[in-house]
């Protein structure tokens, strides 16, 4: 299920009912003005907070999509929500992120997440053991010790070309439970049981 959805670049609410949730009234209640928005009107402080959650939480954003670590996550977070690159979030964003976790996790998604920071991490890995490699090749080798550290990062980095392909495999099929996952949950329980699909439903804006 997709809460959110961005229009002319802006952050907006695809499903209103996320604002009924209290860990997320709460910040839209608080948001008492901010820069641009004098009287908070317009709720832009509270909305680049969602920016912020929506970046830091969701699956199918950029960075978790595509593996990134929970620093990368965060300073790519604040800079797309233009929050002060020193941002912290306080105790009642986090409660909303925690909230909005439960609504969009499932383990599918949990598994595909953690198999994406593996892959993230591959390439920072293979590179430390090459870098080994060609420090002890730039040696003459007469230490036995160096010709077993030697051969012993080579057998790493041919187990990794190995498994790489396999994890990659692994991936896809993990890609096309999620696909399920959220074809479940893009489904509304109509009156007398039957099923309406979202984009079937005239008061959503698909």
């Amino acid at each position: 299920m997709h809460f959110f959805k961005f229009e002319s670049g802006e952050l907006i609410l695809d499903k209103p009912e996320l604002a009924l949730y209290p860990e997320f009234s709460t910040l839209i209640k608080r948001d008492k003005g901010s820069d641009g928005d004098v009287d908070g009107r317009k709720k832009k402080k509270a909305f680049a907070e969602f920016t912020y959650i929506y970046f830091t939480t969701d699956f199918n954003s950029f960075p978790n999509k595509h593996g990134f670590s929970p620093k990368q996550v965060h300073e790519y977070a604040v800079d797309m929500a233009k929050l002060p690159k020193d941002y912290i979030a306080d105790n009642e964003v986090k409660s909303a992120m925690n909230c909005y976790r439960k609504l969009v996790t499932s383990l599918s998604k949990e598994i595909r997440q953690e198999l994406l920071k593996s892959f993230n991490n591959s390439p920072k890995v293979i590179s430390k053991i090459r870098n080994k490699v060609d420090d002890l090749l730039s040696t003459d080798l007469n230490d036995e010790k160096d010709i077993i550290m030697l051969v012993e990062c080579q057998k790493q980095l041919l187990q990794i070309a190995t498994d790489v392909p396999k994890k990659l495999l692994e991936l896809r099929e993990v890609d096309k439970l999620v696909q399920m996952d959220e074809e479940k949950t893009d489904v509304n329980i109509g009156r007398g049981g039957g099923e309406i699909p979202l984009s079937a439903d005239p008061e959503n804006d698909m």
